[in-house]
């Protein structure tokens, strides 16, 4: 099942880079003015079944940099099956530079696609200014639990000190994966302000929590953290015991 599952992913992988290579068929389309009729059978061509039809009319809108195409290039991004597709719509909304792309391209940061996602900062950047520390916070807070993951991971990635008051606040989130994503980002960052908040967290619900708390608390070394340790090293979950002991090692 296992290998069936990755010969998916590897001819869907295929099937977009020859659509990412392929280019439109006519050149000339690129210059015929947008009328209202045309632009309606874009907007058309944008639902259509035939991959083809939906990557020529977002290259022609594109191309086009249209204010119109706004409202319909937010659904692709979000919605489109084809990750090239999300990606060149992406791109495409951060050309336009238009603030109510903001939110979509946020949650486009969470994409599957990591080349829908890398599209996604770049456009958002683009479109509000803001680093991508600065962006990740305000992403930090958006409603969409997958935002919220994916910012968390990103602040890890960046390793800048702004970021350890936006993840211990992520500590309280209600999704797991969000949680165990800003523990990790926090043991990256190994601030000494994040061992209290990290000692707490090795109380939570969820085992995947607890076991990302402990590495944490490894990582960061801090002495305070030892008794807290030493009582998970006899936690329920032996992941969590055994992060616990490797923790522990760091400070002998």
């Amino acid at each position: 099942m296992a290998f069936q599952f990755r010969r998916e992913e590897l001819e869907k992988h295929k099937e977009e880079e020859r659509e990412r290579r392929q280019p439109l068929q006519d050149e000339a389309e690129r210059r015929q003015p947008l009328t209202r009729e045309r632009l309606e059978s874009l907007f058309q061509d944008l639902e259509s079944d035939d991959l083809s039809a939906r990557r020529r009319a977002v290259q022609i809108l594109a191309a086009s940099k249209d204010i119109r195409a706004l409202e319909p290039l937010c659904l692709v991004v979000i919605g489109d099956k084809s990750g090239f597709v999300r990606q060149l719509a992406a791109e495409t909304l951060g050309e336009l530079g238009d603030n109510r792309a903001v939110e979509v391209l946020l949650q486009a940061q969470a994409d599957e696609s990591p080349f829908v996602q890398d599209q996604a900062d770049k456009a958002l950047v683009k479109i509000t200014g803001k680093t991508a520390v600065e962006l990740c916070i305000y992403g930090a807070s958006s409603k969409d639990w997958r935002v919220r993951m994916k910012s968390a991971q990103n602040l890890g990635r960046l390793r800048d000190p702004l970021a350890i008051d936006t993840l211990l606040t992520l500590l309280f989130d209600p999704e797991m994966e969000v949680r165990r994503n800003s523990i990790i980002a926090l043991g990256k960052l190994r601030s000494i302000k994040a061992v209290v908040p990290l000692i707490k967290a090795l109380e939570d619900k969820e085992a995947a929590v607890r076991w990302v708390a402990a590495v944490a608390l490894g990582e960061i070394g801090d002495t305070s953290a030892i008794e807290a340790l030493a009582a998970a090293t006899k936690d329920r979950d032996a992941k969590v015991r055994g992060a616990a002991e490797a923790a522990l090692t760091r400070f002998s």
